[in-house]
C-alpha cells in the first residue's frame, strides 16, 4: 500500500474566554495522514467518522469531567428496535443538555426484508 503522507501544516489555538486584545496561540505542527486518506477526495469521509466516533466516545465516557450516561455500543447483530433505542438515549442526551428541545426516534420498521427496516429520527 501506500506510505503514511506526513506533511507541516500551520496552526492557530484560540482558547474560550479569548479576547480580541489576547493573542491566540498559534505555531507549526507535523500531520501523519493515514495511507487510506492520501486521495483528499476521501478526507470528508475521514472527518465526518472520526468526529462522530469522539462525540460518541464523550457521549459514552464523559468529556472535560462531565458525565453523559451514553449507551454502550449495540452488540453485533443487534435488532432494529436495540438500535433505535440506543439512538433514542442518544438523542435523549441532547434534549437534557440544552442542545435541542425535542428529539425523537420515529418510523421505526423493524419486520420485512433488511432494506425495508430502519427508522428516522428529527430534532428541533
Amino acid at each position: 500500500g501506500q506510505p503514511a503522507r506526513v506533511f507541516e501544516e500551520a496552526y492557530e489555538l484560540c482558547r474560550p474566554g479569548v479576547g480580541d486584545n489576547e493573542p491566540c496561540e498559534s505555531g507549526r505542527q507535523v500531520v501523519t495522514r493515514p495511507p487510506q486518506y492520501a486521495d483528499d477526495a476521501q478526507l470528508p469521509t475521514y472527518f465526518f467518522q472520526k468526529a462522530g466516533d469522539l462525540m460518541y466516545d464523550g457521549l459514552l465516557n464523559g468529556f472535560r469531567g462531565e458525565v453523559f450516561g451514553g449507551p454502550p455500543p449495540a452488540p453485533a447483530g443487534a435488532s432494529v428496535q436495540q438500535l433505535a433505542e440506543g439512538v433514542q438515549q442518544l438523542l435523549s442526551i441532547m434534549v437534557d443538555k440544552g442542545y435541542a428541545l425535542r428529539a425523537e426516534v420515529k418510523d421505526v420498521t423493524s419486520s420485512g426484508s433488511s432494506s425495508s427496516r430502519g427508522g428516522a429520527f428529527s430534532v428541533s
